[in-house]
């Protein structure tokens, strides 16, 4: 496991501007009025990091995305 990490330890230098992120969001976490946002919740899975990470697990999850097959390959 070790030397995985370290083999791959290079791939973390791409964030190079950390952000607050919201780990769970996903529809039954984002209350809509009128068609706009209008509160976030279910913050206790939030961090301080990659803004992409979000990507991966909406993409996977929600159907308004389409088939997410060729997303996780990349």
């Amino acid at each position: 496991m070790r030397e995985v990490l370290a083999e791959h330890a290079a791939s973390v230098d791409e964030v190079s501007e950390p952000r607050l992120v919201e780990w769970d969001l996903w529809d039954g976490n984002v209350m809509v009025r009128d068609g706009m946002i209008a509160c976030v919740i279910g913050h206790e899975r939030a961090f301080f990091g990659d803004p992409l990470i979000e990507h991966g697990s909406t993409g996977t999850q929600m159907a308004a995305f389409g088939d997410s097959t060729h997303f996780i390959r990349g």
